[in-house]
């Protein structure tokens, strides 16, 4: 629902409370993406990514974060990735 202070409220706590939750990862790194915190959000992208390597969803959004960070070899490799998952 865009409320990306709830977001990433509600992410840290799942987190607290289930430190592997690979949902926890991914809803905290895109929240975090669209709140700006590019660091953050590459940090728990990256973490779901390795948690659930199979997943679109994260490879989409890892490669906007990568994008923002103007790391373009990295956003290419996981819009690729994304592609060929999908």
């Amino acid at each position: 629902q865009h409320d990306v202070t709830n977001a990433i409220k509600w992410s840290q706590q799942a987190l607290t409370l289930a430190p592997n939750s690979v949902d926890a990862h991914y809803l905290l790194g895109r929240a975090s993406l669209e709140a700006g915190d590019v660091t953050t959000a590459l940090r728990e992208l990256e973490t779901a990514s390795k948690l659930s390597p199979a997943s679109p969803e994260i490879h989409f959004n890892l490669a906007k974060a990568y994008a923002r960070a103007k790391m373009t070899e990295k956003a290419q490799y996981e819009r690729d990735t994304f592609l060929r998952l999908n």
